[in-house]
C-alpha cells in the first residue's frame, strides 16, 4: 500500500469474527449444558478435511484424539458435515474406550453461524487444517493444525501467532518433497500421509495441550526447549 498510502501502516492481516452479547451468552448456556464443571475444558476436534487429500488418515487420526483424551480431563466434540457422519464414526470407532467417553459425537451445530457459536467457546482446535481452523483462527480460539502434504503451510499460517500450531510433513521429512510439484504430490498424497505417523509430532501436541487443554501428563522441561 506504500505507492497511495505510505503513512498507513495500522493494518491487520488476520481475519476475525464478531459476536453479539446474545449470541455469546447463547454459546455459554449451551456448552454450558454438556460440562460438568464450569472451568472444564472444551476441545474440538476437526477430524475430517473438505476432501480426501486433506484429511489425515483414519488410523493416525484417531491416534491423535487418544493423545488428546489422554492427557486432558475437557470434553471433546467432532467438527463434521452431515454427509461425512460415517466416516467421523468410522474414527471414533477406532477410538479407545476412554476416549470414547469423553466425546459427546451427537453433539451438532444446525448452521454455519451455531457452529461458529460453538467453536467461540471452545478452548482448542485440533485437527485437519481448513475452512474450521480458519475460524477458529478468527475468533482467538487456540489451534493445533495438520496440513496435507500439498497445501503450502506458509500460505495459510502464521507464524507470529503463538497461539496456532501448524503441522506439515516437510517439517519432518523434506527429503520426500525434492523434486515433487503440487501436482506430483497429490498423485503421492496417500503414500505420503503414511510417513506422517502421530509420533513425529506428539511432543508438540504435548505442549499445546498442557499449554490450553489442561493436560495431565508430566512433560520434560526439555522439551520446552526443544520446540
Amino acid at each position: 500500500l506504500n505507492p497511495i498510502a505510505s503513512e498507513f501502516d495500522d493494518y491487520s492481516i488476520s481475519p476475525k469474527l464478531y459476536l453479539s452479547e446474545e449470541e455469546i451468552a447463547l454459546a455459554k448456556h449451551k456448552v454450558g449444558e454438556l460440562k460438568s464443571t464450569s472451568d472444564q475444558k472444551l476441545i474440538m476436534i476437526s477430524i475430517l478435511g473438505s476432501s480426501a487429500l486433506k484429511t489425515y488418515p483414519a488410523e493416525y487420526m484417531s491416534k491423535v484424539v487418544d493423545i488428546t483424551c489422554s492427557n486432558t480431563d475437557g470434553i471433546i466434540l467432532f467438527n463434521y458435515l452431515p454427509n461425512q457422519r460415517d466416516e467421523a464414526r468410522a474414527i471414533y470407532d477406532k477410538c479407545n474406550e476412554v476416549s470414547k467417553s469423553m466425546i459427546n459425537f451427537d453433539f451438532y451445530a444446525n448452521s454455519l453461524r451455531e457452529f461458529i457459536l460453538i467453536l467461540s467457546q471452545c478452548d482448542a482446535l485440533i485437527g485437519n487444517e481448513g475452512g474450521a481452523a480458519n475460524m477458529a483462527k478468527a475468533l482467538g480460539v487456540p489451534t493445533f493444525c495438520l496440513f496435507s502434504p500439498f497445501i503450502v503451510k506458509e500460505a495459510w499460517h502464521d507464524s507470529s501467532s503463538a497461539s496456532n500450531t501448524a503441522i506439515h510433513l516437510n517439517d519432518y521429512h523434506p527429503e520426500l518433497f525434492i523434486n515433487m510439484d503440487k501436482k506430483k504430490i497429490k498423485k503421492e498424497i496417500q503414500s505420503l500421509y503414511e510417513y506422517f505417523k502421530p509420533i513425529l509430532f506428539e511432543e508438540q501436541l504435548l505442549l499445546f495441550l498442557n499449554k490450553y487443554c489442561n493436560n495431565r501428563a508430566l512433560i520434560d522441561n526439555s522439551l520446552n526447549e526443544r520446540y
